[in-house]
């Protein structure tokens, strides 16, 4: 965050910016569906909810947070792949039951 910060304060909407620390510059071109840092924390904590971003990269929230956004993804992507194919091997008869009967 320092770094666009440090980037960010040469350009012109700079100083029209209602932030107070320039944390969080609101860039008048920005959208509303633009990428805020919640964004980001919030996939982090929904990648920490999968043991196996734990179990075999052994990586923390803290850990996830720190990552430049095309490491990030490729994780998040291998993680949740390998979570779709262990889902696809498993019995019907144990999904049958862990979905509490309902297919």
């Amino acid at each position: 965050m320092t770094k666009r910060a440090l980037l960010a304060q040469d350009e012109p909407w700079w100083g029209k910016t209602r932030t107070d620390w320039k944390l969080a510059v609101e860039h008048p071109y920005a959208s509303n569906d633009s990428i805020l840092p919640d964004y980001w924390m919030d996939r982090a904590l929904d990648l920490c909810e999968n043991e196996l971003t734990h179990q075999f990269f052994g990586l923390t929230f803290t850990d996830l947070m720190q990552l430049d956004p095309a490491t990030f993804e490729k994780i998040e992507k291998r993680v949740y792949d390998y979570a779709r194919r262990q889902a696809e091997k498993m019995p019907a008869s144990l999904k049958k039951e862990l979905d509490g009967g309902k297919r």
